[in-house]
């Protein structure tokens, strides 16, 4: 981004995204998303809020801190309204899917589709510090939405080659022999529940 460029960032968030942001020099706009609506994307308020200065939208699914999964009829429904704009811009919208939990999903909730399936300038953010309980040890990736053109792909590729994201992680040699591994292991889902369900009986 460029200083003034404005990311769009759905609430409630993350609370690092706000730094992320300073530190890139660009202004976050925040769009909130309603507890009476199960805190779903409220799609017009974020398509109203893209103007010229608009670079990005952030969305995260499943959402910390509201634990939303983004059905599959709301991102297409963005996925629809993003391209529309496209075509009065220069440059696309990109959208920055965090899908730090993506294999954290409880049994009550819809299966976990990204947006990445429907709109093709699409980021994916991930990190397995979530599915393994191991956040201190920085391991996750980027992708790009399979839907890309292949020459905007190659220029984010190029991109991601030049920029380090993280701090200390563990030596590339260690890391490309453990991912394997790590696809197969995920944290014990339904003893998280029990305790999601014993902590909101209690609260009730």
């Amino acid at each position: 981004t460029d200083p003034g460029d404005e990311v769009i960032a759905v609430t409630p968030s993350y609370f690092f995204y706000g730094p992320m942001c300073d530190l890139a020099g660009c202004t976050r706009v925040l769009v909130p998303s309603s507890e009476k609506d199960h805190f779903d994307l409220d799609v017009n308020a974020i398509l109203n809020a893209v103007t010229d200065r608009t670079r990005v939208v952030l969305i995260n699914s499943p959402n910390n801190p509201s634990g939303r999964v983004y059905p599959p009829p709301t991102l297409r429904k963005l996925a629809d309204g993003l391209r529309s704009l496209n075509r009065n811009r220069d440059r696309p919208v990109m959208v920055i899917s965090d899908e730090a939990y993506n294999r954290v999903v409880f049994s009550d909730a819809p299966p976990f589709r990204s947006v990445s399936e429907y709109y093709p300038h699409t980021v994916i953010v991930y990190t397995y510090g979530k599915s393994t309980l191991a956040p201190g040890e920085r391991l996750g990736y980027l992708a790009l939405s399979p839907l890309m053109p292949v020459e905007d792909r190659n220029e984010l590729r190029d991109a991601m080659f030049q920029v380090r994201v993280v701090g200390y992680s563990l030596p590339n040699r260690t890391t490309a022999r453990s991912l394997p591994k790590l696809d197969e292991f995920v944290v014990d889902l339904e003893r998280l529940e029990k305790r999601r369900d014993l902590l909101t009986e209690r609260l009730e």
